[in-house]
C-alpha cells in the first residue's frame, strides 16, 4: 500500500465566508484521485488546520466550522498546530511549537552527551556540541521570533 505523503489542500477565504469554502473543500476528490493514481489517504494522518491571523482567531469558533469529511463519513479533525515539511507550525504561523521541539532535542542530546562525557574526550565533546548546534541552529533560522 503506498500513501500520498505530504499532500495538501489549500483555499483562501474572507472571514464571513469560512463556512462555505470549507464546504467547498472535496477531500473525496484528493481520496479519489489518490485512487486512481494507486494511492490511499492516511486517516490517521490527514488534518485540518485553519492558517488565520492572531486577530482574526478571536473571531472564530471552530466548534461551529462545519467538518470536513473523507469518504462522506470520516471526520478530520481540527488541529492548533501540526507539522508541516519537517516544521511545527500554528495556525497563526507561528514558531513556538517548533522551536521547543528543537530546543527539547537539543537538550535531550546534551544530556546524553553529558552522562557519557567519561567516555568521550573533551576535543570530541567539542566537536558533537559544536556540530549540534549549528545543525539546528540551520534549522530554526535566526530572524523569527518566539512570543
Amino acid at each position: 500500500m503506498f500513501y500520498a505523503n505530504d499532500t495538501q489542500i489549500y483555499r483562501s477565504c474572507k472571514r464571513h465566508d469560512l463556512p462555505d469554502a470549507i464546504s467547498k473543500i472535496s477531500p473525496d476528490c484528493s481520496a479519489n484521485w489518490a485512487a486512481a493514481n494507486g494511492l490511499t489517504v492516511n486517516l490517521g494522518k490527514t488534518k485540518a488546520m485553519l492558517i488565520v491571523s492572531s486577530l482574526n482567531i478571536s473571531f472564530i469558533k471552530v466548534q461551529d466550522l462545519p467538518t470536513v469529511n473523507v469518504h462522506h463519513c470520516t471526520p478530520i479533525p481540527y488541529m492548533s498546530e501540526a507539522k508541516n515539511l519537517g516544521a511545527w507550525m500554528t495556525s497563526d504561523l507561528g514558531w513556538g511549537p517548533h522551536v521547543s521541539h528543537i530546543c527539547q532535542q537539543v537538550f535531550r542530546t546534551l544530556r546524553q552527551l553529558r552522562k557519557n562525557q567519561r567516555a568521550l574526550s573533551f576535543g570530541l565533546r567539542k566537536s558533537f556540541v559544536q556540530s549540534l548546534v549549528l545543525y539546528h541552529s540551520s534549522i530554526t533560522p535566526a530572524w523569527c521570533t518566539v512570543t
